[in-house]
């Protein structure tokens, strides 16, 4: 137990592995053998009272004795992950219901549990024993592009364990990587704490609809679960272009084809190009990424389809924006009249951890553009809208801050965790107290 309770330590950034170090080997010398929490406060190390609570949660880890229990690994998923190769990773990965893993070159490895970044063992990896985990699942087109382009994105298919995106990158000391793992079965759109409103874009028949948010914020499984929806309702034709292709979508009431940029096509202009020629009722983007790819989506609603694509942006606001910055001069205006025009709905969306730390929670912002909205954007006054939001609750808009504070008071989340998240954290700070 000795061994854990140090790894603990090292863990919470107690104590460096240097120190932890020292310890043990001080342990070694005494006789009868020391206590090694009675070491680490004996040399100043620790506190009292912090090695208290340490031992709390190491008893409480052995008591459950469940190798995923406490903030921390049990000490066997530790040692599994130094002696594994990356498919043990994976298991690991799917055991913890953590959303990402990263590996990097000079860093201990990571995951992502509710929103909460933690380390799965205390070693760091060596730039060898990271390229020895990673080589082996790249092609040579990955390779290439690793070449090329410093890093490489594309869907790994561990079997008998899950699908992940995979991002492996180049970064300084060696080979880094994070794995996002993509469940198999997609929630349904109601169970997502979403507002109302969003369960009628599958009824949309054309104009742009755009889900928002920080990576990590769930954009793709709620527009996986819009398309969901339609393929289950509606006889049309849907065309997803991806890169790369997440959730792979069998035809139901819907046909649905899923193209690859990078793979089944050369970029985004050339993709969409081809889909105009394929009869499509409902076309998904992916991101937007650049300003050629936010004019294809426009003009793609433009020739009366429905369009579906994402952004990172954290508000309604701050997306009009974002897309209006991305051109200049009569291209602005232009690009203005576009989007009063096509736009429909945007759906700006955040994960947020709960209180008890056991789940994410979705707050959601939502923006209607009605034909009061749609003249703020064309007049360029979109500075007004948040506060047209405030006041149009009857047009089904909600503001990212309502939504926090309606978590908040359900008891959801904490008023703190809010408060970092808000807008005008004014509103949130009357919740904290």
């Amino acid at each position: 137990m000795d061994t854990t309770l140090g790894q603990l330590a090292v863990h919470y950034d107690l104590i460096t592995e240097e120190e932890l170090e020292h310890c043990l080997s001080l342990q070694e010398v005494t006789d009868p053998p020391a206590f090694l929490g009675e070491i680490m406060v004996q040399h100043g190390y620790l506190r009292q009272s912090t090695l208290d609570r340490l031992l709390g949660t190491q008893k409480k880890m052995h008591h459950e004795g469940d190798p995923t229990s406490g903030r921390f690994p049990h000490v066997e998923v530790a040692d599994r992950l130094g002696r594994g190769n990356l498919s043990e990773f994976f298991r690991v990965q799917v055991e913890l219901d953590a959303d990402d893993l990263h590996l990097a070159a000079g860093a201990r490895p990571c995951a992502r549990i509710h929103g909460v970044m933690q380390r799965l063992n205390p070693t760091l990896l060596s730039a060898e024993r990271v390229e020895a985990l990673l080589r082996p699942i790249l092609d040579d087109t990955q390779r290439e592009a690793l070449r090329r382009d410093k890093s490489a994105l594309f869907l790994h298919t561990e079997e008998g364990v899950g699908r992940f995106r995979a991002a492996v990158y180049e970064q300084a000391g060696g080979l880094g990587a994070v794995f996002r793992r993509i469940h198999e079965e997609l929630p349904r759109l109601e169970t997502l704490n979403l507002p109302p409103i969003v369960k009628k874009v599958p009824q949309i028949r054309r104009g742009l609809v755009l889900v928002t948010g920080p990576r990590g914020s769930g954009k793709t499984t709620t527009l996986a679960t819009i398309i969901d929806q339609i393929n289950h309702t509606r006889r049309c034709h849907v065309v997803m272009l991806e890169r790369p292709t997440e959730y792979v979508v069998q035809s139901r009431a819907s046909m649905v084809s899923q193209r690859e940029v990078g793979r089944d096509a050369p970029d985004f202009k050339s993709a969409l190009r081809s889909a105009l020629r394929e009869d499509p009722d409902v076309i998904v983007l992916g991101e937007l990424a650049t300003p050629e790819q936010i004019m294809t989506a426009l003009t793609a609603a433009e020739t009366g389809h429905l369009v579906l694509g994402t952004l990172h942006t954290t508000n309604a606001y701050r997306t009009l924006v974002r897309i209006q910055d991305a051109y200049s001069g009569r291209k602005r205006v232009m690009v203005r009249g576009m989007l009063a025009n096509l736009l429909k709905l945007v759906i700006c969306q955040r994960l947020v951890p709960s209180k008890q730390g056991d789940r994410l929670w979705l707050a959601a912002e939502v923006l209607t553009v009605t034909s009061a909205v749609a003249n703020m954007i064309r007049e360029n006054r979109v500075h007004q809208i948040p506060q047209a939001m405030q006041t149009s609750r009857a047009e089904s808009m909600q503001l990212m801050d309502d939504a926090l504070a309606a978590l908040v008071l359900d008891g959801k989340i904490d008023a703190a965790e809010a408060v970092s998240l808000a807008d005008d954290r004014s509103k949130l700070l009357k919740l904290e107290g």
